[in-house]
């Protein structure tokens, strides 16, 4: 896909999205954000082919959000325009689109389910920088600005089953499709199906769990690869108090080539997972150290890693409330080993943020990002890069989110998450 092409359907498509955005809100006379976000932003690569070059570009990022919040129910649908236009430096512009529904519904008021689903096309050049400060982590992703497809979907179901115990079944499926391919970073179409089973006992300040994964991930190009990763681990999360928990996780990942035929063994791997982590959430502030360790498909690279990732992350408003500000980081490293053969890639992640506030819709901000990946083989990628963001942020209608838990709780009581955790 060239990138004209793509700018023509990027202003299609936001056109298309407002008009419906619109409709949608005085049918059902729910509340609506609309959001305009601009970037001015100043990149420095390190990576090939432009080693030790200096990019000016703008990062234009409209958005458009539709809230709708019932008794039982939540609603939120939003479309965000992407945008990355160069003013010296001689990049290429790109553009992209993202839609993202989240719907959360109440059956009863010991159950609940979740329902998310995404679509995102976009170009490698700006993929770290769809994400929060505050939840970045390291992507190991080739260079390059091929566009390509991304299609996520994820359903949950969780309800008490006695005051003291909980289960709760998750799947989530995506799929990777290249829109367009270049010397220096070959993309590949992939799928990949997560599913897993919780069951979890609370008492007191602590919660225990099993939980059961089984994950299929296909890549049907040739050469075709098909795996099938089961495993089994335990959970265990204490309160110490109400803003401090920590949370321990062990268990076996077992790793299955479906695609082996004659005396070649389907079994390639038995890998040793899990998590330690500590967790400060308070209304205002959040703040996490993580070690993990588990296997995980890479559809950039259509191949599957062991990772072990160590990660402290936070968001948290400086102490004076006049000024009005809120600073956000993510420090990161990560090692991403190959499953059934030598090779792995080690990446190191910084990423700063400070907010300013002057008024409720508006906000200036500065962020800085540092990348170092390295990959020990030449089939992996390596870059470097700095960048570094100077934006705004206008927020135009009523600033409100609907109450949903997307992300898994980190408090045994389930207080940082009181919908589905």
């Amino acid at each position: 896909m060239q990138p004209l092409n793509v700018r023509s359907q990027s202003v299609v498509a936001a056109i298309v999205c407002a008009i419906c955005l619109a409709l949608a809100s005085r049918e059902a006379n729910a509340r609506i954000d609309v959001h305009a976000r601009i970037d001015a932003a100043l990149a420095v690569d390190d990576s090939p082919p432009v080693a030790g070059s200096y990019e000016l570009y703008s990062d234009l990022r409209p958005q458009l959000s539709l809230t709708q919040v019932g008794s039982r129910e939540a609603l939120q649908l939003g479309y965000t325009l992407l945008g990355v236009v160069h003013l010296a430096g001689g990049g290429i512009d790109t553009w992209g689109n993202r839609l993202e529904l989240t719907a959360m519904f109440e059956p009863s008021p010991r159950s609940a389910l979740l329902l998310t689903g995404s679509l995102l096309e976009t170009s490698l050049a700006g993929l770290t920088l769809v994400t929060p400060t505050a939840t970045t982590t390291p992507v190991t992703a080739p260079s390059g600005t091929a566009y390509f497809l991304d299609a996520r979907a994820h359903a949950e179901i969780a309800g008490d089953l006695s005051p003291l115990w909980r289960a709760s079944l998750g799947s989530t499926f995506d799929t990777l499709r290249p829109l367009s391919h270049d010397v220096v970073s070959p993309l590949t179409t992939s799928y990949d199906l997560d599913s897993t089973l919780t069951l979890e006992r609370t008492h007191l300040h602590d919660a225990g769990a099993l939980r059961v994964r089984g994950d299929f991930i296909d890549y049907p190009d040739t050469p075709r690869r098909t795996l099938l990763v089961t495993g089994l681990t335990t959970r265990w999360r204490h309160d110490f108090d109400r803003r401090l928990s920590s949370e321990l996780e062990l268990g076996l990942l077992f790793v299955n080539d479906l695609a082996t035929s004659g005396n070649k063994r389907s079994l390639i791997a038995i890998e040793p997972v899990g998590q330690l982590a500590l967790h400060y959430v308070e209304v205002g502030y959040r703040v996490d150290l993580e070690y993990g360790r588990t296997v995980q498909s890479n559809a950039f690279l259509a191949e599957n890693f062991l990772l072990d990732r160590v990660a402290l992350r936070g968001s948290l408003p400086i102490p004076d409330a006049r000024l009005h500000l809120v600073a956000a980081a993510s420090l990161a490293w990560q090692r991403a080993a190959l499953i059934d053969q030598p090779g792995a890639i080690d990446s190191w992640l910084v990423d700063a943020s400070i907010f300013w506030s002057p008024r409720d819709d508006l906000q200036v901000y500065l962020r800085y990002q540092w990348i170092d990946q390295a990959g020990d083989t030449p089939s992996l990628p390596s870059l470097a890069r700095n960048v570094i963001l100077l934006g705004v942020i206008g927020s135009f209608g009523t600033d409100s989110r609907p109450p949903l838990a997307t992300a898994p709780s980190v408090r045994a009581d389930g207080s940082d998450q009181p919908v589905i955790r």
